[in-house]
């Protein structure tokens, strides 16, 4: 499963994934994200877009569950420095407790591995 996979890093995970052989579960409040779709267009019987928001640990859980993933990759976040400053509680929200349901989720169910990614907004 890929966090926030919809968006451009997840999207190009997706296709590193895809085209490996691998099936890929992209968990994403948005769905594809037609800028980047012709990245992942091949790969459409490989990848399944599932709707959710990373704060609903239910959701996250359930889609875990309903596609028996085994590993998260984790790019789940907000990450543009002028809209995380006009809301920082979001952003620490999604940031901070989405990350926290990713690896409660792996642990509930001993998933073999959650992989965090990181942004290049950190040096900003």
């Amino acid at each position: 499963m890929i966090t926030g996979g919809s968006g451009f890093l997840g999207t190009y995970v997706a296709r590193v994934l895809a085209e490996r052989g691998d099936r890929v579960v992209v968990f994403d409040a948005a769905g594809p994200v037609p800028e980047l779709a012709a990245l992942t267009a091949r790969f459409e019987r490989q990848i399944v877009y599932v709707r959710g928001q990373i704060l609903d640990l239910s959701s996250l859980l359930r889609g875990v569950q309903q596609h028996r993933v085994e590993r998260i990759f984790h790019a789940a976040a907000l990450y543009d420095p002028p809209y995380s400053l006009e809301e920082p509680a979001l952003t620490f929200q999604v940031n901070v407790n989405g990350t926290i349901n990713v690896l409660e989720v792996a642990r509930f169910l001993g998933l073999q591995r959650v992989v965090q990614s990181s942004s290049i907004a950190v040096y900003a």
